[in-house]
């Protein structure tokens, strides 16, 4: 990934199709550590540059979702690499043009973002 952009990848609801899915090159279960029930996925292939100042940082304790927000977290960190080599991978099989079809109908145009992200960067 280009290392002067962050990325925002999308968290999404829990949906019963999810429950019957497995994890893949752009997908991810979030799961609780303690009771293994599905918490919400992650959808690499819906993941958008962040231009900068553009965003904040949620303090979770005063978060109506405190406890969901929590366990979604701890899943994150333990699971840090995966998740990052996850959205990595699918980054650079993307801009190397290596998706499969059905990836590439599903997933973002990361070249395309990258370059509205920056035109709206230089007009703030």
């Amino acid at each position: 990934m280009n290392p002067n952009i962050n990325y925002y990848v999308p968290l999404s609801s829990k949906k019963d199709k999810h429950k019957k899915m497995n994890n893949s090159s752009d997908f991810h279960k979030i799961i609780d550590l303690d009771t293994n029930e599905l918490l919400s996925v992650i959808n690499f292939n819906n993941m958008i540059p962040l231009a900068n100042n553009t965003y904040k940082i949620l303090d979770i304790n005063n978060s109506v979702d405190k406890y969901l927000l929590l366990k979604e977290y701890r899943y994150c960190e333990v699971n840090k690499s995966t998740l990052i080599n996850k959205a990595i991978n699918l980054y650079k099989r993307f801009k190397s043009n290596k998706l499969s079809i059905n990836e590439k109908e599903r997933t973002v145009d990361f070249t395309l973002l990258e370059i509205k992200c920056k035109e709206w960067e230089e007009s703030h």
